[in-house]
């Protein structure tokens, strides 16, 4: 792992869509690796979100539960976080954890 400074900005316009709008609006927001860094995910614009910093830690949490359960976490914790934040973790661990194609 280098040191080197990210160099990526994440692709749209800078704004959280984690609700259908802040009240108050997000004095800063935070980047977000889809696929996160740690996990082998590129520092591409592709691979980036604005999110405000609720959001941001609240994706990262549920990272952690794809990871505590194997990807499939139940009902039961998944109905604890928005769809925002169910739709970015899906789709980071989807980009990190592809399935195998057996031959």
């Amino acid at each position: 792992m280098t040191n080197e400074p990210l160099t990526a900005t994440p692709s749209g316009d800078r704004i959280c869509r984690c609700v259908a709008r802040h009240s108050p609006v997000p004095m800063e927001l935070h980047r977000h690796h889809v696929w996160p860094l740690g996990e082998g995910g590129p520092d591409t614009s592709l691979n980036l979100r604005w999110l405000c910093p609720s959001q941001h830690s609240s994706v990262h949490r549920l990272w952690r539960e794809y990871q505590k359960h194997g990807g499939k976490p139940p009902w039961d914790v998944l109905r604890h976080y928005n769809k925002n934040a169910r739709d970015l973790v899906a789709e980071g661990w989807a980009q990190a954890h592809p399935p195998l194609i057996l031959f």
